[in-house]
């Protein structure tokens, strides 16, 4: 009697779970049907009910990466989208739309968050008020005449490093000991207002325009970030000139119509005339980006989806666009 009473009871839980259940389901669809709506007119890959399109996402790192790079070349000069459970990512592979896009839209999706032990909210995961604030204090110290600064510093270890290519053949052993002695503490030339860290010190202690909480997040972001990310890329631009050499003869050309006969080295000035160099690396930097997913949020209304319009797109080529997301949620 005991027993039966027990599974009525547990009858009755069940049903009721489940008619709740569907309630919730039916409510949660509906409040979100513009969201669909609107979605239904944007390609993309099959999505699954609930999980999406996240069972691409189960396979071998290297089937992953093929799998992305089919879609961006399937969809190459217009936009796409992909179902992540309940989660509606579109994907943007024309630069104008990046551009209006970051421009317009500075906030950024919930997938931050997971950066934030490491990082701290710096710049990179910062809201969008407090990024403001900061951007501005260290555009003062980070900016492109403080780099000028270090251009005799460049020249001088670039030519340290042509020398000791010259005599070499084959592959080079990199040795970490080696790298660490061959560093040295040559005092270099800076602006008046000093270095990074200086100025960050001094906007903490003396003028506090910032904790020491935001301070430690601001310089660990800055040696995460620049981590690597510039010789890996000088060291990609080298190996794509190395495998092109029509293009490596037309860097040369240039390069030796700007110096001359002159052995001196280049200065800043002679930066700004070197217009095909400048294209070949950013033409490189599209092949191999340091960052090569940005994602922004937009946050709708149910009236705002409403009163969305359809988007004329103009298509055309792109050699190779990084994999820029925006995150749309409904409320």
């Amino acid at each position: 009697m005991d027993l039966e009473k027990y599974a009525n009871v547990t009858n009755i839980c069940l049903f009721v779970f489940g008619v709740s259940f569907i309630f919730w389901l039916i409510k949660y669809n509906w409040n979100r049907r513009w969201l669909y709506y609107h979605a239904s007119k944007i390609d993309g890959p099959f999505a699954l009910p609930i999980i999406g399109s996240t069972h691409h996402l189960y396979i071998h790192r290297k089937e992953l990466i093929r799998w992305s790079t089919t879609l961006f070349r399937k969809y190459d000069g217009s936009i796409f989208k992909i179902w992540l459970g309940p989660s509606l990512i579109i994907l943007l592979t024309r630069p104008k739309d990046v551009e209006v896009v970051l421009k317009s839209c500075l906030n950024k999706p919930s997938a931050y968050e997971f950066t934030i032990p490491l990082l701290g909210r710096g710049l990179i995961t910062a809201e969008v008020e407090k990024w403001k604030q900061h951007r501005k204090l260290i555009n003062l110290t980070f900016n492109q005449k403080i780099l000028n600064s270090y251009v005799d510093t460049f020249v001088k270890h670039s030519n340290i490093l042509t020398e000791k290519l010259k005599t070499t053949s084959g592959e080079i052993q990199v040795i970490e000991r080696k790298r660490r002695e061959n560093l040295d503490g040559t005092k270099m030339k800076t602006s008046s207002k000093g270095n990074f860290l200086d100025h960050l010190i001094t906007m903490t202690d003396k003028e506090g325009k910032w904790t020491q909480e935001e301070l430690m997040e601001e310089t660990q972001t800055m040696i995460i970030t620049a981590t690597d990310t510039t010789i890996n890329t000088e060291c990609f631009v080298i190996l794509m000139l190395s495998m092109h050499l029509d293009i490596q003869q037309k860097v040369y050309e240039e390069i030796s119509e700007i110096l001359g006969t002159s052995n001196r080295d280049i200065d800043v000035k002679d930066l700004d005339q070197l217009t095909y160099l400048e294209r070949t690396k950013f033409a490189m930097m599209k092949i191999k980006v340091t960052i090569a997913t940005i994602l922004r949020q937009f946050e709708l209304t149910s009236s705002q989806f409403k009163s969305v319009k359809d988007v004329k797109m103009e298509y055309h080529f792109v050699l190779s666009s990084p994999h820029f997301k925006i995150t749309l949620k409904s409320r």
